[in-house]
């Protein structure tokens, strides 16, 4: 005679909102199966939905008694099963279709511009990926089950805010995703017979939808600060990745709209975030303290950077004539316009290269910069004073910045969540606008930022 329990079973429906990497032993490809398709494995899930309890605050016992773990006398094995996930690409597109290949340009750390001859590659899953992936765990009592529910109930919440992430790249911006469907399966175990019957001949229940509102009642919050920086780029905006024209180069194009990677803005905030602690702090313990707030192979960072979506986009173009001088009535057919062309000079003697013409695309369009600080206010002062610096001009983005590319016109910060405020800037950008109240607060977020650079590092 066996105990009688229940098996409950969850099934999680997801669709990718921004781009999604999963991480192989190669270094920037995906891992795939023995079909060579994408795959997500149940393990890398179980890593991320452990992390977000613990984010939570979640009692570790509790932790523990589902996912399993060291109790400090023995380890305990996790009463839950995951499963991996499957990837569900669109029916109308191949694998090829979904499969991305990001570039990338290694940033140097000391003088913050891109190393030479570093350039790296990310294969990546579109947004619009879904990925189907179930929870298991066999209950004895209703104690178990509300707390198995709960726990369920957190992560669907996490998915439901954005907070929970999956994959790698997440303070690049990828990994998010919105939750479609939960559905739920339970199968009663009464005796020996049942239980045989589920293991061998598969016995299942019938999966039913569970309401939104009926997750939503559980919801758990968690602190975060979005910082959006609206503006333009007036003047162009250019990087060195090849566009369908072998000969021309210029910014990455998804879905029909330009965008600058998420990892570019992090290289120039990282950098940034460098001499300013520089101020406070000697040379090593700025490398420790980068990592506190950026993250590493060990550790998720603070940050988490959005790739910059141009809108309002065009290519910057040059009017040439025949001659400059010519009076105004001069015919529109020895007028044209062109894309931006440059001479090559030749670095040692200086003098340019005969008919070695550059030619790149250059964009200028409205964009708005977004960064989400996950948890810790002391980060606030530096976030709002970077920001300010990108907003004057003072930071360029992007490539061939020495020539003028690449400047940002700011007009307003924003800051939504567990703080929130707008700041206008001032037309000269070397200021912002805010109210005697927000100074003060900025005064006391300064003191934060100041106090956590001299705090002793985390372990």
């Amino acid at each position: 005679m066996i105990q009688a329990s229940k098996i409950i079973k969850y099934q999680f429906t997801l669709m990718a909102k921004t781009p999604v990497y999963f991480g192989s032993e190669q270094q920037g490809e995906l891992i795939k199966n023995a079909e060579n398709k994408p795959i997500l494995l149940g393990s890398s899930i179980g890593g991320a939905l452990r992390n977000y309890l613990k984010e939570l605050g979640t009692d570790d016992n509790k932790i523990r008694y589902f996912m399993g773990g060291n109790n400090g006398v023995d380890y305990e094995e996790s009463r839950i099963y995951i499963s991996d996930g499957k990837i569900i690409l669109d029916v109308n597109n191949s694998d090829k279709d979904y499969i991305r290949r990001k570039e990338g340009t290694m940033i140097n750390s000391d003088t913050g511009s891109a190393k030479d001859k570093h350039k790296y590659y990310l294969d990546y899953l579109l947004p619009g990926t879904k990925i189907i992936f179930n929870i298991e765990c066999e209950v004895e009592d209703s104690e178990v089950e509300s707390n198995y529910r709960q726990t369920v109930y957190d992560w669907a919440n996490g998915f439901i805010q954005g907070a929970l992430k999956l994959g790698g790249q997440q303070n690049n911006g990828f990994g998010q995703f919105d939750l479609e469907e939960l559905r739920l399966e339970e199968v009663e175990i009464q005796s020996k017979q049942d239980l045989e019957d589920y293991i061998f001949s598969h016995r299942k229940g019938k999966f039913k939808p569970i309401p939104s509102t009926e997750i939503v009642k559980t919801i758990t919050t968690k602190s975060h600060i979005k910082f959006s920086l609206s503006g333009s780029f007036p003047y162009g905006l250019y990087q060195n990745f090849k566009i369908n024209d072998s000969e021309r180069t210029g910014l990455q194009n998804r879905n029909g709209k330009y965008y600058l990677p998420a990892t570019s803005i992090k290289g120039i905030f990282r950098s940034e975030f460098r001499i300013l602690l520089s101020k406070f702090l000697d040379q090593e313990k700025v490398e420790q303290k980068l990592e506190e707030a950026f993250g590493s192979q060990k550790k998720k960072g603070a940050f988490v950077f959005n790739d910059v979506i141009l809108e309002n986009a065009g290519y910057v173009r040059t009017i040439r004539g025949q001659n400059c001088n010519q009076d105004k009535a001069v015919k529109a057919k020895e007028v044209k316009e062109t894309d931006s062309i440059y001479i090559k000079i030749d670095r040692l003697t200086g003098g340019a290269y005969d008919g070695a013409l550059i030619r790149q695309n250059e964009i200028y369009g409205q964009a708005t910069i977004d960064i989400c600080l996950e948890g810790d206010k002391h980060f606030v002062f530096p976030t709002i004073y970077i920001l300010k610096r990108i907003a004057a001009g003072a930071i360029p983005i992007g490539g061939r910045t020495s020539i003028g590319l690449g400047e940002f016109h700011g007009n307003k910060i924003m800051l939504r969540g567990s703080v929130n405020g707008d700041f206008n800037l001032i037309r000269d950008a070397r200021n912002i606008d805010m109210t005697k109240e927000q100074g003060e607060r900025m005064k006391s977020d300064y003191e934060l930022f100041k106090e956590w650079c001299n705090r002793e590092l985390c372990r």
